[in-house]
């Protein structure tokens, strides 16, 4: 019997840690940004740079994909709000560049004690090299519905995926130092 409560104390902690977290965020959907992107086209790397002072293990960053991942979504969800987003390893200066950084990105827990992932990121938009607006942003994953079937690196393309879509989501109205996602794990 008591192996049984283990079990089910187990379950259900996986099943509770299984999505990728709110969508909540600390800007206000009112205020409004004063830069107009729905005309411009931004531009982003085809793979999203670990940051200077990044937290990110070698396991990751050799065996995930999460940099391509996160720009791709980043572009595909951007274009779902309408917006004309490309990917382009050599900008120029006068162009509307987005420069997003990974800044940390954790894979602890496992298939059997439920997976434990996040990513960290801030993204930065520029035109003619001025830097116009700020954002941070978090995603946690659990693996979601069977996470416990799910590897690692693909528990993490989850939040590279919520992620991507809070990039674009936050496009539409760039509002300056915003915080999005789970802003719980930004120190």
């Amino acid at each position: 019997m008591k192996i049984l409560k283990i079990l089910v104390a187990v379950g259900i902690t996986a099943f509770v840690m299984t999505g990728c977290g709110s969508s909540s965020a600390n800007v206000n959907p009112n205020m409004k940004s004063i830069v107009d992107t729905s005309k411009e086209n931004i531009k982003i790397a085809s793979k999203v740079p670990y940051g200077k002072n990044s937290r990110v293990s070698y396991a990751i960053k050799s065996e995930c994909n999460i940099q391509a991942q996160l720009s791709e979504y980043t572009k595909d969800y951007a274009q779902d709000y309408d917006l004309n987003v490309t990917i382009d390893d050599a900008p120029s200066v006068s162009d509307m560049v987005l420069k997003t950084t990974i800044d940390n990105a954790v894979s602890s827990g496992n298939a059997f004690l439920g997976h434990r992932k996040y990513i960290v990121i801030t993204s930065k938009l520029y035109k003619n090299g001025k830097l116009l607006s700020t954002m941070h942003a978090a995603r946690n994953s659990g693996g979601g519905f069977m996470g416990g079937f799910k590897g690692s690196c693909s528990v993490l393309g989850r939040a590279a995926k919520a992620l991507g879509k809070d990039i674009g989501k936050w496009l539409v109205n760039p509002v300056d130092n915003a915080y999005l996602g789970n802003t719980n794990l930004i120190k």
